[in-house]
């Protein structure tokens, strides 16, 4: 249970901070 949501997590954090990533690099 604890793998899975973490995974879950983990795989939110990583796409948010990569769509973030690429809007700031576009912006900038």
């Amino acid at each position: 249970m604890t793998g899975d949501k973490s995974a879950e997590t983990t795989a939110a954090i990583r796409r948010y901070q990569i769509r973030n990533g690429l809007s700031n690099w576009r912006t900038q």
